[in-house]
């Protein structure tokens, strides 16, 4: 019997008007809607029956299939566009990611983040200064550009792939972004050696994978190993008054109750982080978005009857000068 999808406490809206929607999710595969283009590709996550009948999968426009690859009318009219900017993209709040079918069903982004680029974003736009983002395992550059559209922050993008590394370059160019700094490292040697320096950042992003190759002569990483040395590292690289963390994982034994324990533990952000000389006027609906927030992020479908998908667990944490309220007690839906 195939397990039922999950309600999802943390659950936020699948659809953002004119860039993507997730319309069903089942037997180890999702299908969405990116950029007027539905996709129906693997998703592991997805250990339930779909929703929809397969006559409606089969219209999607892109399928990939693990034997054949990908297939679909929009392939034949994406392809000679391909490398055209604006071919095919997904929109973020500022910026745009550059997309096209990849290996393995990938297509250059991870539109589940839409939620914490837009809180990015916002946070680091808040601040009452310009501040220093170190973004780990930065991939195409989501986190990274949602920073530099705030027009108030000089981000470190780290990845260990130079093809990623490529691809987020890209993507800045297209949006006409910069202030970013791109370094091609393995996440750990480049942390060890920012505290050994003394380097400080006041904000920090990290969406590490379950297990990852760096680069030649650096040693793989596996979360259960690495991810707790990772985040005893932040105190020594966080300044003294830091604006947010966010930390996002897709591995079961990094939920919603260990990544906020291990922001809770931080002293920087237990002491409140960066102030500022007045407080923000709070606006309708950011009182969901302040101080120490956690949760599973379970996209909802769009499409009447499609099923939800679950997309890992976060923890976030913002300055009350950032519109955040320090460490608070209780987890919060991501909406």
């Amino acid at each position: 019997m195939a397990a039922a999808d999950p309600d999802g406490a943390g659950s936020y809206p699948g659809s953002y008007p004119g860039s993507y929607q997730l319309i069903d999710s089942g037997a180890q595969r999702r299908l969405e809607r990116i950029d007027g283009v539905e996709v129906n590709r693997p998703c592991p996550a997805a250990h339930w029956e779909p929703r929809l009948a397969p006559a409606r999968w089969a219209r999607a426009g892109l399928i990939y299939n693990t034997s054949t690859g990908w297939s679909g009318a929009a392939l034949l009219r994406l392809a000679p566009a391909v490398d055209t900017p604006g071919a095919w993209q997904l929109a973020g709040p500022g910026f745009s990611l550059q997309l096209r079918p990849r290996v393995g069903g990938q297509i250059g982004a991870f539109p589940e983040q839409l939620p914490h680029w837009e809180w990015l974003r916002r946070v680091a736009a808040r601040a009452p200064r310009r501040l220093r983002v170190l973004n780990l395992f930065a991939h195409s550059g989501g986190a990274t550009l949602a920073c530099a559209a705030s027009a108030n922050a000089q981000t470190t993008h780290v990845d260990s792939s130079r093809a990623s590394l490529s691809l987020a370059r890209a993507n800045a160019q297209a949006s006409h972004l910069d202030g970013i700094r791109w370094l091609c490292d393995d996440a750990m040697t480049f942390v060890n050696r920012a505290v050994r320096n003394g380097d400080r950042y006041d904000g920090v992003i990290a969406d590490p994978p379950a297990f990852g190759r760096g680069p030649s002569g650096s040693k793989d990483w596996r979360i259960a190993r690495d991810l707790p040395e990772l985040v005893g590292r932040l105190t020594s690289l966080l300044s003294d008054e830091p604006a947010f963390v966010l930390l996002t994982t897709h591995d079961q034994d990094w939920g919603e109750a260990q990544l906020r324990g291990a922001l809770g533990r931080i002293p920087q952000l237990r002491a409140g982080g960066l102030r500022a000389s007045a407080p923000p006027l709070p606006r309708p609906g950011d009182c969901a978005q302040t101080g120490l927030e956690s949760g599973q992020s379970v996209l909802r479908a769009s499409e009447l009857g499609g099923a939800k998908l679950p997309m890992g667990a976060y923890a976030r944490w913002s300055s009350s000068s950032c519109g955040g309220l320090g460490v608070t007690g209780g987890g919060s839906e991501l909406l």
